[in-house]
């Protein structure tokens, strides 16, 4: 210990670089800091020299402005001053304790370092505990200093303490603000501060401020003008108490309240700001009250409408006041206009409050993310009204932005998540984006899993919750899409969210709301059984029926006027069309109102928008209830293609379309049978036709039944109704790839393909029924493989940069797709902590790609191209095998093909149905699907497989007979035969049919397909004629043979007798270099004529976007197998074609998609492969490697790929095959005997090699 002076060091000469102003001062407080460092703040003789340093720092500090910074040095120095005083003992005297306490209350009042700024990103809760615990100190200061009596002077005044108390308390307010309308930055693995938690700290420091204002009242002389400023700030703190509680409002407690502040406000001598901001916070409680207790009320209505005009008259006075008055007119106001007590025409008012008070508060201000949240909940009023697709996307954007801000339990959070996602559902219905739909559902069932299962919310959010999930799944056209909701394995998507509206309802008659919220429930809950109508399976009738008497209630309850009565009333008359209950009379009612609507409102508002989507939806429900005329349907159409729903718009051209086919089959029919009735009239038929024509009449009179015109004969020429027909089709089918190709991943993608699908082969049908082929073709690739031509195009950011659109090319280089169907993570209870909304960046590429009128041309086969790849690769024919009409949408065309041959010619081939036949092949698929499904027990897995070979013994039968007997007629008819007898044909099976394994079809006299046929299968004539456009494949130079396999497996394979007997120079890699990369790089780098791969396939059937072949360390999936170039342009030596043989289980089958053809074959040839062997069901190891041997020889020895594969498929079915000609003899004999072994093992379980499951399944594709 040292009793001289202790000099600090410093900088420049001075103690803490300046801190102090007073260098004397500055030396006294550098001593008594180096002394408390060396012998502590407790040791003899520094008591009071630490009551000096709180005293001195203190000073200094409060000199500054409280909330600002302080300057760093002295920032440093009031740190390390408020740690020693931490760490000090309580001062031996009541005095120099007092003191101290009050210094250290001082030094903490002041923010340091930390501005309002870093206040909200930093951690709040820190400074928050500042401000308390100096909060305590004063308190406990002026508990001390109130026991001093007149004989013993305190050394503060009380009045002192209190002022620093008061301004403590109104900093602390403001911090309190914050916190519980930001939430902080905090690790990701931390929770977030609650913001109930802080509303109720909030609350009980207003409390105590009300006790300090009381004092400071009692002590304050009644001439001083702060008394004024006192009692205003006590009226204010018992209004922001009000707002918290929620009882006290709803018992009536705040009409004397608001009474008291308004003789506050009208007191002479106050501040006009200070009155401002008080007529503010009268206004927040009176929006409040009104609107959640009193809106049933005529006076409540009143006082809230005059709240907002009273807002809406000062917003304008361009100070910092104005702006928060700006936040709260757009928030009342919203809510007025939802409650139908403003007209929505108000709404840009409301939005333009908002973007002024954005523009103006700093983004740290605590009315920020209130003033983001009810701008997208105005621009949200829109959407319901118009759905514009600006007013949707600012919605998404504002709530989006706000919810990531604001903690998760604010309450704006459960009505933010219900714009948030109802926005997200309309876009979604506008774009086609599956990613939004996906989003929403996402979002309800997160938090959903957060809220209690009763309360208000829980049933607006369950309602919700269970429409978007129906929505989701009439979008996807089926049940079994995964959509991130898990259901039991019993129970189907639509029972589940039908069972959870029929039980809300139940609660709600238990528990009832108020009748606002009533109206809102009903009408979720109509609308939710309504949509389940148009899924798969479902009674629509039934369920609108069921619906009805909730869409009444909703029309009771909901209010006048409001938004959500148009809706109520459109969906209750439309349940009635659908139900099948007074159709006319509810039909006459949408009318009137649709025009009501028009006369009474402004055709460039918001109404517009209803009205036009309304009058478009009557029409069409007038084209589908009644005989309604093609002028009619043509409005409905019109109407329709301005709405901006993708669905409304092809639904209405498709009536239209269907329509002008009908008029112009009944304007032809009627021709002929005029010109028949002329002729029997004049005696120019023979004798005996008197059964035929009797036929022809009564034929033609069921067509005049179902006619949608009554013929003119001064009317439209029949082929142009013709033609319109097919333009509206492919016009239709163009917009489903539009909206295909801008979907955020091959999930989404997928689920609307199968539209395209669907309405491709319809308009096939007219085109073909027409003769219009090139037509024909266009449809049919059009609309099929649409995924498969754009998701696995390695050139999108090429197009792009050549089409003038180079940001566009690099924002798509640099995004890093999420797995297909992907969710953002959640943390339980924090739906805006990881918040990921569609960017929707796929289908802004989407929009420049299809505006390339030129590619876009260029990109669709003609029968002329399909003519011309058939000559290149010496085919006899391409041809398309269309399946049966689906149930009850019969057509003129029945089941049949469109024969393509090498002269540029088509036609039609009847393929006339045996009844059982289209049973026959659905029970064959469902049969496929239980067969590749994994099992738990082997006993099912046999049953099930035994089950899948019984069903593909009956459907070879049945198509070889129905099928490929009239084609091969035809073929013979129109091409002649190879000087081998056979037929090379390439089939592109539509829908269902592609599952069929065409080589095992049964002919006459039991021959199968394979003896008369060589097959090439593909999805589409764009793959054939890109493959076609590729070089042959001729004996193999160079091989790549990848073993896939481990254990036992590894040694069925074909790879190490091919390595020996066919391609002893190939490049076989070890298992350790079969890893992804390594095979990737090798087949990037180097080319291949032959790429054999013997691996398994992680197949998923249903989606079969998920597949990958599984090689060690991992997997390779669709994605990048496609963007490989096997071609090897610019590799030295690289000329002739590529074909990739994969002995992968089911590599080219997908049940949900039959018709995108998007498998891991199909990948390969999009890889530039000419041509790829690939299977439709799993093989055993043992039998694909004899069957992939035997292939490879020929293959080697010049034979084309499809010839080779059908000589293979022979040599199978074969009881007395023999070894290959070509073999060395050790090989030959130890081949012979292998395939021996494996023979005479499958005949004693009553199996051989010669069934078609072991070799039919395996299909050439490409050239």
């Amino acid at each position: 210990m040292t009793d001289g002076p202790v000099r600090a060091s410093g900088l420049n000469g001075a103690p803490f670089g300046g801190a102090m102003a007073d260098e004397d001062d500055a030396w006294r407080v550098a001593e008594i800091l180096a002394r408390a460092r060396s012998v502590g703040p407790d040791s003899p003789g520094m008591d009071t020299l630490m009551t000096d340093l709180a005293v001195t720092v203190a000073a200094e500090a409060d000199q500054y402005e409280r909330t600002a910074p302080l300057p760093h040095p002295l920032h440093r120095l009031r740190c390390e001053t408020v740690a020693l005083l931490r760490r000090a003992a309580p001062a031996s005297s009541v005095e120099d304790h007092m003191v101290r306490q009050t210094a250290l209350a001082l030094l903490l009042l002041h923010s340091g370092g930390t501005t309002g700024h870093d206040t909200r990103d930093g951690a709040p809760t820190a400074r928050i505990d500042e401000c308390l615990e100096a909060l305590d100190l004063l308190e406990n200061a002026y508990g001390t200093v109130s026991s001093f009596g007149p004989a013993a002077p305190a050394p503060i005044e009380p009045v002192e303490i209190l002022h620093l108390l008061f301004q403590l308390h109104a900093h602390l307010d403001d911090l309190l603000d914050l916190a519980h309308e930001f939430r902080a930055s905090h690790p990701e693995e931390q929770e977030a501060p609650r913001s109930t938690a802080l509303r109720e700290l909030a609350g009980e420091v207003r409390r105590r401020r009300q006790y300090v204002l009381t004092e400071l009242r009692r002590l304050t002389p009644e001439d001083d003008p702060d008394l004024t400023l006192f009692a205003v700030a006590d009226v204010m703190t018992d209004l922001q108490r009000m707002l918290q509680d929620d009882d006290a409002m709803a018992s009536g407690l705040a009409a004397p309240v608001l009474r008291r502040a308004r003789r506050a406000r009208e007191a002479p001598g106050l501040d006009a700001g200070a009155a401002r901001l008080l007529r503010l916070l009268e206004s927040r409680v009176q929006l409040k009250w009104n609107l959640e207790h009193r809106l049933d009320h005529p006076a409540g209505r009143s006082a809230l409408l005059a709240t907002i005009d009273y807002l809406d008259g000062v917003r304008h006075h361009g100070d910092d006041t104005a702006l928060r008055e700006s936040v709260l007119f757009a928030e009342g106001a919203t809510h007025a206009v939802n409650a139908g007590l403003l007209a929505v025409s108000r709404t840009p008012d409301i939005i333009e409050a908002c973007d002024t008070a954005l523009a103006g508060l700093p983004q740290h201000d605590a009315d920020h993310p209130g003033a983001l949240l009810v701008r997208g909940l105005a621009r949200a009023l829109l959407v319901r009204y118009s759905l514009a697709p600006e007013a949707i996307a600012g919605a998404i954007e504002d709530v989006s932005r706000a919810l990531p801000l604001v903690p998760p339990d604010h309450p704006g959070v459960p009505n933010a998540l219900l714009v948030l996602s109802h926005s997200l559902q309309q876009r979604s219905h506008i774009t086609g984006s599956v990613a939004d739909a996906r989003t929403a559902l996402a979002l309800l069932n997160r938090y959903a899993s957060d809220t209690p299962l009763s309360g208000t919310a829980a049933v607006v959010l369950r309602l919700l919750q269970a429409l978007i999930h129906l929505t989701f799944h009439h979008r996807a056209g089926s049940d079994d899409v995964d959509c991130g909701t898990y259901v039991s394995p019993q129970t189907t998507h639509a029972d589940a969210a039908l069972r959870a509206v029929r039980e809300t309802m139940k609660r709600l008659q238990r528990e009832p709301l108020g009748e606002t919220l009533t109206g809102v429930a009903c009408q979720f809950a109509a609308q939710a059984l309504a949509v389940a109508g148009h899924l798969p399976g479902q009674d629509s009738a039934a369920l609108a029926a069921e619906a009805l008497p909730w869409a009444d209630r909703a029309c009771a309850t909901v209010r006048p006027n409001s938004s959500d009565r148009h809706h109520a009333l459109l969906l209750r008359d439309w349940l009635h069309l659908v139900a099948g209950h007074d159709t006319a009379s509810a039909r006459q009612r949408l009318l009137s109102y649709a025009t009501s609507i028009t006369d009474s409102g402004d055709a460039t508002g918001p109404e517009a928008g209803l009205d036009r989507l309304l009058r478009s939806m009557v029409g069409l429900a007038g084209a589908t209830a009644t005989d309604s005329t093609v002028a009619e349907l043509r409005e409905a159409a019109e109407a329709a293609r301005r709405s901006p729903l993708r669905e409304l718009r092809v639904e209405g051209a498709m009536r239209l379309a269907e329509g002008l086919r009908k008029r112009a089959l009944s304007q032809a029919w009627t021709a002929q049978m005029d010109t028949l009735d002329s002729a029997l009239h004049t005696g120019h038929l023979p004798p005996g036709l008197d059964l035929l024509l009797d036929q022809a009449r009564s034929r033609f009179d069921r067509i005049r039944a179902a006619r949608v015109a009554r013929p003119d004969t001064e009317g439209p020429d029949p082929q142009a109704d013709f033609a319109e027909s097919r333009r509206i089709a492919l016009d239709c089918l163009r917009e489903h790839v539009r909206t295909v190709m801008g979907q955020e991943d091959t999930a989404d993608a997928l689920i609307i393909a199968r539209d395209a699908g669907a309405l491709a082969v319809r308009a096939a049908r007219w085109a073909a029924y027409d003769g219009a082929w090139d037509d024909v073709v266009c449809a049919l690739e059009t609309g099929r493989a649409v995924v498969e031509q754009t998701r696995l195009r390695p050139d999108t950011a090429a197009r792009l940069r050549a089409l003038g659109e180079p940001a566009l090319a690099d924002a798509w280089e640099r995004r890093s797709p999420a797995p297909p169907g992907a969710a953002s993570a959640y943390r339980t209870g924090d739906p805006g902590r990881g918040l990921s909304i569609p960017d929707q960046l796929t289908a802004r590429v989407a929009r420049v790609l299809d505006a390339d009128a030129e590619s876009r041309a260029h990109d669709v086969p003609t029968v002329a191209s399909v003519a011309a790849a058939l000559r290149t690769v010496g085919a006899h024919a391409l041809v398309y095998l269309l399946p049966s009409p689906p149930p009850g949408t019969p057509d003129m065309l029945e089941r049949g093909a469109v024969l393509i041959t090498p002269d540029g010619t088509a036609e039609w081939v009847a393929l006339p149905a045996a009844s059982g036949d289209d049973e026959a092949l659905a029970g064959y698929i469902e049969a496929l699907r239980s067969r590749t499904r994994p099992a738990d027990a082997p006993e099912a897995r046999t049953e099930a497989v035994a089950r899948w070979r019984e069903a593909l013994r009956e459907l070879a039968e049945r198509t070889g007979r129905s099928h490929l007997a009239p084609l091969l007629h035809t073929l013979t008819r129109r091409c002649g035969r190879r000087t081998d007898g056979r037929h090379r044909v390439v089939l592109v099976p539509v829908g269902d049919l592609a599952f069929v394994p065409w080589a095992a079809a049964v002919l006459d006299r039991g021959v199968p397909a394979v003896d008369r046929l060589v097959m090439t299968t593909v999805c589409g004539a764009r793959q054939f004629i890109a493959a076609s456009e590729l070089p042959r494949v001729g004996p193999a130079r160079t091989a790549l043979l990848v073993n896939g396999l481990t254990g036992k497996e590894a040694t069925w394979a074909a790879t190490g007798l091919l390595h020996e007997a066919v391609y002893p120079d190939a490049v076989r890699p070890s298992t350790e270099e079969t890893a992804v990369p390594w095979l990737l790089g090798r087949l990037s780098d180097e080319h291949f004529d032959v790429v054999d791969i013997a691996a398994h396939l992680a197949a998923d059937v249903t989606e079969s976007w998920r597949a990958r072949i599984v090689l060690p360390g991992g997997g390779l999936g669709i994605d990048r197998i496609g963007a490989l170039d096997l071609t090897g342009d610019g590799v030295s030596g690289a000329s002739g074609g590529v074909c990739v043989s994969l002995a992968c289980c089911a590599s080219n089958v997908s049940l949900s998609h039959p018709d995108e053809g998007f498998t891991v074959a199909s990948a390969f040839l999009a890889a530039r492969a000419s041509a790829v062997i690939a299977s439709l069901w799993p093989l055993t190891n043992a039998t694909t490697g004899f069957l992939m041997t035997v292939f490879h020889y020929h293959l080697s020895v010049g034979r084309e790929p499809a010839e080779a594969l059908r000589r293979a498929q022979r040599w199978m079915r074969d009881p007395d095959r023999r070894v290959p000609g070509g073999f060395p003899e050790p090989l030959a004999e130890a081949f012979a005997d292998r395939v021996a072994r494996v023979e005479a093992a499958l005949r004693r379980r009553g199996d051989t090699m010669t069934s078609p499951a072991h070799w039919a399944g395996v299909v050439h594709m490409g050239r």
